[in-house]
């Protein structure tokens, strides 16, 4: 243990961002380890940043034996489910460094996967309150554990929220983002946590995190959340379909540690009222008319 602080203020002595590493760091813990087993020993530096619903994490990695380095930055925000993932090599190609940060573990964007159901339903506008008729594509069997998705930040730029992890107020353009290594990432988790890494990036959440649970019964239907969204589903058909996403951010409202919705209750005429989470200005129920259920 007294080794390996000798070494951490070794090292932190000389990381100065602009010209030890690829992005700067700032004041970090670092450590000296063999992280691939190959016999020489890799150097991995990490520090992070934050205040009230903004966090930043960073962390580097050189490989001892090449001499390269690879950093990524996590810049996170709990107003948004999404998240920027920034990842920087130098060299550029071929960078042996790189494997030493471990994958990012996300999917492609599907809008046809059942497990992506939730996030895009995020680009169905929904109504404040009053009376909501969502329109219903059904997939086989129930509700799929949703999966994180990796987005370009031009693709993330259609969604609400997609880039209001950005460092420059949401303010950058998507093609600078993408030049600058950024990467969007939706949490499908969605509590507050960011993408996986070198350790200074937390971990993804438990799986049960990802899963919908059924929270009402509407008929024969069985009424999913996970988060701020909503699904149903019929057991004769053995179909699913995605109601809402309430994940909108622009009131304050933290979307990665409390639910927008406070409560689903059916209705004898077949509508669902969605009651929003008791938090500052609530606003009034939302009734989701279901609409007509697939043939038998």
């Amino acid at each position: 243990m007294h080794a390996w602080l000798l070494l951490a203020a070794a090292f932190a002595a000389d990381l100065d961002g602009a010209t030890r590493w690829p992005l700067p760091l700032g004041e970090a813990e670092v450590e000296r380890v063999d992280l691939d087993g190959d016999g020489a020993p890799d150097e991995r530096a990490t520090s992070s940043d934050g205040g009230s619903g903004y966090h930043t994490w960073t962390a580097c990695v050189r490989h001892g034996a090449s001499g390269h380095a690879a950093c990524e930055r996590v810049d996170s925000t709990a107003y948004s489910l999404f998240t920027g993932y920034q990842r920087v090599l130098a060299p550029a190609a071929d960078n042996r460094a790189e494997a030493l940060l471990g994958p990012l573990g996300c999917a492609a964007p599907d809008p046809a996967s059942p497990a992506q159901g939730a996030l895009w339903k995020l680009l169905e506008p929904v109504p404040e309150g009053g009376r909501f008729v969502p329109a219903l594509t059904w997939s086989t069997g129930r509700p799929r554990d949703q999966e994180s998705v990796c987005l370009l930040p031009a693709e993330a730029a259609r969604f609400p929220g997609g880039l209001d992890w950005d460092p420059e107020g949401s303010e950058s353009a998507a093609g600078d983002l993408a030049a600058a290594g950024w990467r969007a990432w939706y949490n499908a988790s969605w509590n507050n946590v960011g993408p996986p890494g070198v350790r200074a990036i937390p971990p993804v959440a438990d799986a049960e995190r990802r899963t919908p649970v059924v929270v009402a019964h509407n008929g024969r239907l069985e009424v999913y959340q996970i988060a701020h969204a909503l699904a149903v589903y019929d057991p004769v058909t053995d179909r699913h379909a995605w109601l809402l996403n309430l994940a909108r951010p622009g009131d304050g409202f933290k979307l990665d540690r409390w639910g927008r919705i406070g409560a689903v209750e059916a209705l004898p005429d077949g509508t669902l009222r969605v009651v929003p989470a008791s938090w500052g200005d609530a606003g009034e129920d939302l009734i989701v008319e279901v609409g007509a259920l697939p043939a038998e």
